[in-house]
């Protein structure tokens, strides 16, 4: 597995802010459901223009949502 750049970073650190965001509004069920909600619009999305020019983004979001989710289990 290659190496998560700076920039991948940041954006995965910004998912992880609204992820807490929604944790400390909503609770732990509401932000497993927007991760789990997330990883499949994200996952659609790449499929589009829209996805095509923002990938980066998208792959970041879709990364940090699945680990979180992993280590909720």
């Amino acid at each position: 597995m290659s190496k998560i750049s700076f920039k991948h970073r940041r954006m995965m650190i910004r998912e992880l802010k609204r992820l807490m965001f929604i944790f400390k509004r909503d609770g732990f069920e509401d932000m497993e459901l927007f991760a789990i909600r997330g990883i499949e619009q994200y996952s659609n999305s790449l499929k589009s223009g829209y996805g095509k020019t923002y990938s980066d983004e998208l792959r970041a979001s879709i990364l940090t949502y699945i680990l979180v989710l992993q280590d909720s289990t």
